[in-house]
């Protein structure tokens, strides 16, 4: 299955609290759009099987870049992803998904839940001009690529951080008119759906709300 898939090459890893980060050579060729993600297969292990992680690097960026949350403890595959040496080989497939930029309505909200930042740094990181932007970035621990959102406020992104499910919704409460706006939300199933269910609730067409639903974390 792998056999014809492009290699890359790990140049970083890189644990922070429950955070992995972990930083590959993109493929000669390789193309993706902002907020997709691919399959990642590590070579020489012994498990007959792959892992999807989203891109968080734009596709302008001259590696490609992923982070994860490790379980407590972590699984085989994340144990040993964590344990990549440089250069070590990485089988990639993809790109996947849809969970891209979308032009219905100008004013858009990102809404990360945790690791499900990721795919929003790729969409974020793809643009110049974020004055209608808002990022509501939710965490209780290490937050992912934080000083990076920080930096981006000069191209003109709204940053609101939220550690608890109530301070989300207070956060939420405070958007201007959310029938005029794009919602993406990204994280767990539990939480996306969550967050969808009160966004709708606020005023929010279904038909511009998006979301990036991670599993096994």
């Amino acid at each position: 299955m792998f056999k014809k898939a492009p290699t890359s090459h790990v140049l970083n890893v890189r644990e922070v609290e429950n955070k992995l980060m972990v930083e590959l050579s993109k493929p000669e060729g390789f193309d993706f759009q902002a907020g997709q993600y691919g399959t990642f297969k590590i070579s020489g292990l012994k498990l007959d099987s792959s892992r999807t992680f989203s891109f968080a690097s734009s596709p302008d960026e001259p590696t490609l870049k992923l982070g994860t949350q490790m379980s407590d403890p972590p699984s085989k595959y994340k144990d040993a992803l964590k344990e990549l040496k440089k250069n070590d080989e990485i089988i990639v497939k993809g790109p996947f998904g849809d969970f891209t930029w979308k032009n219905i309505h100008p004013k858009k909200v990102f809404i990360g839940l945790g690791v499900g930042i990721t795919p929003i740094r790729s969409l974020l990181m793809s643009r110049d001009d974020l004055s209608e932007v808002t990022l509501i970035y939710a965490g209780a621990s290490h937050k992912l690529y934080l000083d990076e959102f920080k930096a981006l406020k000069a191209a003109g992104l709204s940053l609101i951080e939220t550690q608890h499910r109530d301070d989300l919704n207070q956060a939420l409460t405070t958007l201007p008119d959310p029938t005029q706006t794009e919602f993406y939300i990204s994280g767990s199933m539990k939480a996306v759906n969550g967050v969808a269910k009160t966004v709708k609730q606020l005023g929010a067409n279904k038909k511009t709300i998006y979301s990036d639903i991670f599993t096994g974390y």
